[in-house]
């Protein structure tokens, strides 16, 4: 103990503020025990070193103190502590035990994409009543009419119990807002946003936050609700801001933060008109590049989502 108090002196100098490697492997024993100090990333030292919540300014002088404290318990503790903060890899193959793939159909249009609809069909396919599920891409009102469970981006008819989400049509006005709890719940409210919902917005509205769930299962409802919001400032909001047309600052006040340039990069993974055809003849595939325009969405949300959640959210505790 009077080798540890020495090292541990030495280290912290008169201001006892900072310790250094050298003290707390001498106390650990080893390299292999100082790793698994978890100083790092606030877990428990071993039972020998218990951490107390302490001002960085008294760290020193505060951690020698437990440091030489003569009664100490050596038993580990063997309850699992649960990390409401991380993510389920739904995207894993093979799927999660939990979740069975759909055979359900989504509806939405042919011919050139945008990040629009492509973000949208990629949120219901993280849902379990929509997980992996087909899509078929047409213009045509029979076809969307019979074989498609859900149509987003097309069909001019926006009618959540039929399952219909388009935005194209006259007198559509639905915007995200947020009452007293930040929900959205689509009625007038003076935190209403500036930006129409594009087709991904009416989803992420009624599905965002079973996919945040999906994600993070462990988080609270209040924690849900924030992550909602949060997302929708800090990524979809873009999303649907550039499909409906709105300028980013028309009067020089900036009304909303495009911090991806997603809707640019997804359009540019639409077929060129002069793309050369492959040694068949065949020309790219439309539907082909659609679904991984849908995965750079899926990655681009995952991220924003991520930080949100496991960076972001665990801030607040402090």
């Amino acid at each position: 103990m009077q080798l540890i108090s020495a090292l541990i002196t030495t280290s912290f100098g008169r201001s006892g503020a900072r310790t250094t490697t050298s003290a707390v492997r001498s106390y650990c024993g080893n390299t292999a025990a100082f790793s698994g100090c978890g100083l790092r990333n606030n877990q428990s030292l071993p039972s020998l070193i218990p951490v107390p919540a302490i001002p960085h300014t008294q760290f020193g002088r505060a951690f020698l103190k437990t440091m030489t404290q003569p009664s100490i318990t050596s038993t580990p503790s063997t309850t699992p502590t649960l990390n409401r903060f991380k993510r389920v890899k739904l995207e894993s193959n093979p799927p999660p035990s939990h979740l069975e793939l759909s055979n359900k159909v989504i509806g939405t249009h042919s011919g050139t994409f945008q990040a629009d609809e492509a973000l949208g069909v990629w949120l219901l396919r993280q849902t379990p009543a929509y997980y992996r599920a087909g899509v078929i891409r047409t213009r045509n009102p029979a076809v969307l009419e019979d074989s498609c469970d859900l149509v987003l981006d097309v069909g001019g008819v926006y009618d959540h119990e039929k399952l219909r989400y388009d935005h194209h049509q006259r007198g559509y006005d639905e915007r995200f807002t947020f009452d007293e709890n930040g929900d959205d719940n689509g009625d007038d409210h003076p935190n209403t946003q500036i930006t129409k919902l594009s087709a991904s917005g009416l989803i992420y509205r009624h599905y965002g936050r079973t996919v945040i769930s999906a994600f993070y299962p462990r988080l609270t409802p209040p924690q849900v609700e924030i992550v909602f919001n949060e997302l929708y400032t800090q990524f979809c909001e873009a999303i649907d801001a550039i499909d409906t047309g709105v300028d980013v600052a028309p009067t020089g006040t900036v009304l909303y933060r495009d911090s991806t340039n997603l809707s640019s990069r997804i359009g540019r993974l639409n077929p060129r008109w002069n793309e050369p055809s492959d040694d068949d003849g065949n020309g790219p595939s439309p539907d082909e590049r659609f679904e991984h325009a849908s995965l750079v969405c899926g990655e681009e949300c995952l991220s924003i989502l991520s930080n949100i959640v496991e960076s972001q959210l665990p801030a607040r505790q402090f």
